[in-house]
């Protein structure tokens, strides 16, 4: 019997940094503008982290900052939380 498996089923492919570099920057070769570029590494997972594309959109706000996206929607979120967290302190201590 056979399953078909999507990307987030498997996780990710453990490959070495130069094999992963070389993969960016043929992909970069290829691309024929920037979205393109941007698209096509999202879809390999080849963009950091931190890169707002990196995540799905459903991913941004206080998830996506813990998954490590640094966009503005989820910093913005996380200093929402921060907030949130200390003025519960404050009421707690009083």
């Amino acid at each position: 019997m056979s399953k078909d498996f999507t990307a987030s089923q498997i996780g990710p492919v453990g490959i070495s940094s130069t094999q992963r570099r070389k993969a960016q920057l043929y992909v970069v070769a290829k691309g024929t503008d920037r979205a393109d570029r941007t698209q096509l590494l999202a879809m390999l997972g080849l963009l950091p982290p931190s890169h707002p594309e990196a995540h799905r959109p459903t991913d941004h706000g206080l998830r996506g900052y813990r998954l490590g996206c640094r966009c503005k929607r989820c910093r913005k979120a996380n200093a929402n939380r921060c907030a949130r967290q200390r003025t519960a302190r404050k009421g707690a201590v009083a």
